[in-house]
């Protein structure tokens, strides 16, 4: 790893690709060469966003996606494979959505990790054993990013799963899902492209808080950057096998 590299662990059960991809995607913006590892149980990525399942290493409109991740101890030579390396990577965001991944790999070096859920209470219910893991293991200060629902529950009802002392460490943001979202995410899979003119304004500013963390950077300069920024994305996935 890299000196100034930044690691990001982004933990629950809910899908959180499309998320993980605008991040990418703002991060791209601001100059940063952005990887996502893809550690998913059902290689999330590779079934909703590749065109061809057998490559390791994604191009998505200027954000690598790594895939057939056995583990994170391979993640180097799978990028040496694609002519890559991880020390290139300013950024490298990994998406873990179970925990026998977590339990399977060491998650020591990792600059922050943040648990992004909702009130579905079966991922409730699994995310509590990720969440204890991590403050048993590792650290018990995590953030947290939480997708609300129109039925009122408190962002506390996770809180009778786990049996750890948490300590959250950012503020917790909440919005509901909607049609536009899951649009956006299929016009991803589909068209191979990050719709960042797409995001609601309260997704934006959960993206522009999670970088300024990363970077200490002041938000409006975030914001000014991607409004600037024009990208122009490959009228096909450019890939590296």
């Amino acid at each position: 790893m890299s000196q100034n590299q930044i690691q990001i662990l982004f933990f629950g059960s809910k899908n959180k690709s499309d998320t993980l991809l605008y991040l990418g995607g703002m991060l791209r913006n601001l100059g940063k060469k952005v990887l996502i590892a893809d550690m998913t149980a059902v290689d999330l990525y590779k079934h909703s966003y590749s065109l061809d399942e057998n490559l390791d290493l994604l191009d998505f409109d200027g954000v690598d996606i790594l895939l057939n991740i056995p583990n994170r101890s391979k993640i180097d030579q799978l990028l040496l494979s694609s002519e890559e390396s991880l020390e290139s990577y300013d950024v490298v965001l990994y998406d873990v959505d179970s925990l026998d991944v977590l339990q399977s790999n060491l998650w020591s070096e990792i600059d922050a990790n943040y648990y992004v859920g909702d009130f579905d209470l079966m991922h409730q219910k699994l995310d509590a054993q990720m969440i204890d893991y991590l403050a048993k293991t590792y650290t018990n200060r995590l953030r947290r990013v939480t997708f609300e629902t129109s039925y009122q529950i408190s962002l506390d009802a996770i809180e009778a799963y786990i049996t750890e002392e948490i300590q959250w460490t950012s503020m917790n943001f909440l919005f509901e899902n909607d049609e536009a979202q899951e649009g956006n995410r299929v016009r991803m899979q589909h068209e191979n492209i990050i719709p960042l003119k797409g995001l609601s304004n309260q997704h934006r500013k959960m993206l522009t808080e999670v970088i300024s963390h990363m970077f200490e950077l002041p938000n409006s300069d975030i914001e000014i950057a991607n409004k600037r920024f024009k990208w122009f994305p490959n009228l096909k996935q450019k890939v590296t096998s």
